[in-house]
């Protein structure tokens, strides 16, 4: 079976080739003229015509931000300036993919990096905002940017992650790897850069850079991988490193105010804290901190500066989103309303202001970005995406199953108000890599729910939905739990009489993909259908 299973990895032998055009001959037939079909691709092509946007970006008196009409292929990068908002990047007519931005301190200048394909390999140039103009400016192999942040020093230099690509160092399939942070000024080649940090480094970990406010430090956290992260305080001066004490093994996320470090962090605790340290007096032991927020039964996923005297901090409350508005020192000043089961996207806020953005949605509610002022505890909303057809005939509650060793597993189910029981139901499932999966305004799934199909998401050991201890207990040699929760979920749901085995289809991809395709073997009994979509 192994060799059989070794031959299908060649595409160019012909009994690969038999393989998967008799299997896709199969599927045609099954599609050919189906009804259902049609009338779902349809809906979900409706769905998809829709205005979208990000959340705006303010530098000096420039707002940036992303938006994709409904009419358009590709989103473009949007400036407003005053009362006048002009396109600065826009790749509709070619094949260049948008894949970051960074405006400089001023929003004088862009800087950008693209890519074809989604080969990962991108390419930083620069656009000055104010003549639409893009610079000569060009550094291949640049990391993307789960490979680390991009600091703008000033208007005219920016430290940078390359990848092994740019000197074509080593095997190619080693090329987008081997990140090392580098400085570049605008109007140099590239091949002067200057390399500030990495260089004795693996190619197997990823770089985070944060500058100082001062702009006389850069904090690199390096990353072993998700939750293994090592923290270097670096002199722009002199490029001397050195690295932080962390006793354990833990996760690190740092952001900077004037005068002050912070680093979100799980050393010692299972759902994050937040420490603080002052830069003058700077402890080079983690466990010298001032502990500002401490853990709490909900986790701590994030935090922003909103003006020089308040934080603003998002948690998950048994996998939705709560935001809590601090004082400096860690006092509780208010928290902000959300509708019920939504999700906080992301939060845009600076150091200089008191008002902040922030973008939410949920099952039933459209992706909507607010702004929110500090000193008023006020909210407004900015723009909100048009409201898909059916809304008001949705429901959504969150339930728990009991999975083998005892442990409680929250889903939710989502079907329309008039569909109590027995439905055609989708199970999915991810359960991995410290990932939540949380709700969302409905899209694909949702001609599905008005149907009379049920919908269920399950929040699976092995994701973050509970820190670090949800995410141990689905991972490697406890993996097995992670397919336990699923099939809990799966009794629970026909225990509940909202479905039967026989109209239950479960399904998943990549980390989910995996997931599926070892509870439809283990159990094939609980499941009428498993879509293993890209499985690791």
């Amino acid at each position: 079976m192994s060799d059989r299973l070794a031959d299908l990895e060649d595409v160019t032998k012909a009994s690969t080739k038999q393989f998967y055009e008799s299997h896709n001959m199969s599927t045609d037939a099954y599609f050919e003229g189906n009804e259902y079909l049609e009338f779902f691709a349809d809906k979900i092509s409706e769905i998809g015509e829709v205005d979208v946007r990000g959340l705006p970006v303010i530098k000096g008196s420039k707002t940036f931000y992303i938006e994709r009409r409904k009419d358009w292929q590709k989103p473009k990068l949007q400036m407003q300036d005053g009362k006048e908002t002009v396109t600065i990047l826009d790749f509709e007519d070619n094949e260049l993919a948008l894949d970051f931005w960074y405006p400089s301190p001023s929003g004088a200048y862009v800087l950008y990096g693209t890519s074809t394909g989604g080969n990962e390999q991108s390419t930083i140039r620069i656009i000055d905002t104010s003549s639409v103009y893009v610079l000569d400016d060009s550094i291949e192999f640049a990391g993307f940017t789960d490979q680390g942040n991009i600091c703008w020093l000033d208007e005219k230099q920016f430290i940078y992650p390359r990848m092994n690509g740019f000197d074509k160092t080593g095997p190619e399939d080693k090329w987008l790897l081997g990140s090392k942070l580098y400085l570049h000024k605008l109007g140099d080649d590239p091949r002067d850069d200057k390399l500030v940090f990495g260089k004795d480094l693996p190619d197997t970990v990823m770089l985070n850079p944060t500058l100082s406010h001062s702009r006389q430090h850069l904090y690199v956290t390096v990353c072993e991988d998700e939750l293994t992260h090592s923290v270097y305080q670096v002199r722009l001066d002199t490029l001397e490193a050195r690295p932080l004490v962390i006793a354990d093994k833990s996760a690190c996320y740092i952001k900077t105010a004037p005068g002050v470090v912070y680093i979100l962090t799980n050393l010692q605790t299972e759902n994050y804290r937040l420490l603080a340290c002052e830069e003058r007096n700077f402890e080079y032991d983690l466990d010298a901190w001032d502990e500002i927020l401490p853990e709490e039964d909900d986790v701590l996923q994030d935090f922003w500066f909103l003006g020089p005297k308040h934080l603003m901090a998002q948690y998950s409350h048994k996998v939705s989103s709560r935001l809590r508005v601090y004082d400096r020192y860690g006092n509780q000043e208010a928290t902000v309303s959300l509708p019920k089961h939504s999700i906080v996207y992301g939060v845009s806020a600076r150091h200089d202001s008191t008002a902040a953005y922030f973008s939410a949605a949920g099952f039933t509610h459209p992706t909507t970005i607010y702004s929110y002022s500090v000193e008023k505890d006020a909210l407004g909303v900015v723009w909100q995406r048009a409201r898909a057809e059916g809304d008001d005939q949705i429901v959504h509650e969150q339930l728990w199953a009991v999975s083998e060793d005892g442990t409680k597993v929250p889903y939710f189910w989502v079907h329309k108000k008039d569909v109590t029981e027995d439905s055609l139901t989708i199970l999915y499932g991810y359960g991995g890599f410290n990932i939540s999966l949380e709700p969302s305004y409905l899209g694909a799934v949702r001609p599905w729910v008005l149907a009379g199909g049920s919908y269920i998401l399950m929040n699976l050991r092995g994701g973050s939905e509970f820190g670090e201890n949800w995410h141990r207990s689905g991972s490697l040699k406890n993996k097995q739990n992670t397919f336990n929760d699923c099939f809990a979920i799966a009794e629970d749901v026909i225990r509940r009489n909202i479905s039967s085995a026989e109209k239950i289809g479960v399904m998943g991809g990549s980390n989910g993909g995996l997931l599926v395709a070892a509870v439809t073997v283990q159990r094939p009994e609980l499941f009428r259908a498993g879509v293993s979509l890209v499985p690791l």
